[in-house]
């Protein structure tokens, strides 16, 4: 790192470059979290939830299986829009992480 017996001019260099780095680091991740949030947003984070909110009600009808094929496609359906919330979610979590914070 950083060595005092040659010089404090050195040190401060030595500093300097670390935060220079780390600022572009940042900015870098910052802009990662913005292109993931516009992600989210282009992927119909939100026609997704409304998708779920109607299969789930679809799926507590008590008449859901009075036809087999039916219930098993809008099970299937249901599952299908989870995974892809839960995958959004995921993304976005860990974009955060990096993001320190």
């Amino acid at each position: 790192m950083c060595d005092l017996l040659r010089g404090p001019s050195k040190c401060l260099f030595t500093m300097l470059i670390f935060l220079t780095d780390f600022y572009s680091l940042r900015k870098d991740v910052e802009t990662a979290s913005q292109r993931v949030e516009e992600m989210r947003a282009s992927s119909g984070l939100h026609l997704l939830e409304q998708e779920l909110a109607d299969l789930e009600s679809k799926a507590a009808d008590s008449s859901l299986w009075d036809d087999r094929a039916k219930a098993q496609e809008t099970l299937l359906a249901l599952t299908d829009v989870k995974d892809k919330i839960k995958l959004l979610a995921e993304f976005k979590t860990k974009v955060q992480i990096f993001s320190f914070g």
